[in-house]
């Protein structure tokens, strides 16, 4: 059934399911659900929010401010949402919708025609397959959203004879992530730059106040790329395998992230505590940012990380491992 759902509309037919916890809207794409590419336009511009009686636009202080229906927005108010209600950003507008179909009609023939696809035995493109799984997920993430509700929360019904789900996960990436031995490879090469064997061994890394002691000499850092970014982006597990260790779009960098266009030339650096050995993350990033479990690490910022933490580069989240 095509519920009817509340929907923000942009100029180009985009449209943005609204959340519980509301849309933020802005030009930091890294903060804001909405993204708006126009210098005019605040880091954190506005943000649609539940009013006690539907929904409402909040203006944030932004630069040139904002209008319902051409009529400006008080600085720092808000002002409710009527069912067909226009919200101008610059030159950006977004329509709101009380009770939109969940999806439109344009997505329900795409899953239509590969759910016949499928059904007939024919051929699907890879593109088109992402492009339905995308669809799809972004889908449920806004039901999980609207309802309060975390996907990390639900377990996948296992058979009695089916591998668990940690194990299909695995096969399911294995031609994106790094294989055991090629890991076990870059422990015994990080093995040898401790004892002095090699000799890129930076002599000194970059210091940091925090420090956890689950990291024991020697060690390496495992950064193993969450199911989403795999598959969005299309990016590998990276193997810290000595310090600094850069990461960004230049291809000077150790590690080098597709999808530039939401990663800086020189994002973020991997430093490491030469005393204890624990790894930090220095935010080099001014635009889309660095975040470890959600907390945005300070422009020139380091901030220590430990095994099971998240951490976001733009859009590319990552597990911090140990091996």
């Amino acid at each position: 059934m095509n519920q009817l759902m509340p929907t923000l509309t942009l100029s180009n037919g985009e449209r943005f399911v609204l959340k519980r916890e509301g849309l933020k809207i802005g030009s930091m794409e890294s903060i804001c659900d909405i993204t708006i590419s126009d210098p005019e336009v605040s880091p954190l511009h506005g943000m649609v929010v539940k009013a006690d009686e539907g929904w409402a636009v909040q203006e944030l202080q932004s630069r040139i401010g904002l209008t319902v229906n051409g009529a400006d927005v008080p600085r720092g108010s808000m002002t409710p949402l009527a069912d067909g209600d226009v919200i101008g950003i610059a030159g950006e507008t977004l329509t709101f919708h009380s009770a939109d179909t969940f999806f439109s009609d344009a997505e329900l023939q795409e899953l239509n025609d590969l759910a016949q696809a499928l059904s007939q035995g024919g051929e699907i493109s890879e593109d088109a397959a992402r492009h339905s799984i995308i669809l799809l997920s972004d889908k449920i993430e806004a039901i999980a959203s609207a309802c309060g509700l975390s996907l990390e929360s639900f377990e996948t019904p296992q058979k009695p004879d089916a591998p668990d789900a940690e194990t299909e996960s695995s096969d399911s990436l294995k031609d994106q992530l790094m294989t055991l031995d090629e890991a076990k490879e870059e422990v015994e090469e990080a093995d040898k730059e401790v004892n002095g064997e090699a000799d890129s061994v930076p002599e000194k890394t970059v210091p940091f106040n925090e420090i956890n002691s689950e990291w024991q000499l020697p060690t390496i850092c495992f950064l193993t790329p969450m199911p989403r970014t795999v598959r969005r982006y299309k990016e590998k597990a990276i193997c810290v395998k000595h310090t600094p260790y850069n990461i960004g779009a230049d291809p000077k960098n150790d590690y080098v992230m597709n999808n530039s266009d939401r990663i800086s030339e020189v994002h973020a650096q991997i430093v490491q505590n030469s005393e204890s050995g624990a790894f930090a993350i220095h935010n080099k990033d001014e635009r889309y940012g660095t975040y470890i479990n959600n907390n945005l690490v300070p422009i020139d910022g380091t901030r220590a990380i430990k095994p099971g933490d998240v951490v976001q580069f733009g859009k590319h989240e990552y597990k911090v491992e140990k091996l």
